[in-house]
């Protein structure tokens, strides 16, 4: 199977898990059924783009790199409003 990339849905630059993205390079996802076998298909080095909302436009904002993914059960910070809801988690490089 073809690693052509992958499309990351951020939300929105104001939406507060925004920031691990900006201070960490940090995203994750629900681990759920769908989730886990999207995130096993990812390997380091795939292509992601980043979709998110920006001062009412949406749109592909970034180019990035997966250059780590990890499963992580603690809190991150940045997540307020579900601080381990997250697991599965990718590290980007822009």
């Amino acid at each position: 199977m073809s690693n052509l990339g992958v499309m990351i849905n951020a939300l929105s630059s104001s939406h507060p898990h925004f920031e691990s993205i900006i201070k960490e390079r940090l995203w994750g996802f629900p681990d759920n059924k769908v989730n886990r076998a999207r995130f096993e298909r990812i390997k380091i080095g795939t292509i992601a783009f980043l979709y998110f909302g920006h001062k009412h436009v949406k749109g592909i904002w970034a180019k990035c790199k997966v250059v780590e993914k990890f499963v992580n059960l603690k809190p991150v910070k940045y997540w307020v409003q579900k601080p381990t809801g997250y697991p599965l988690q990718i590290r980007l490089d822009f």
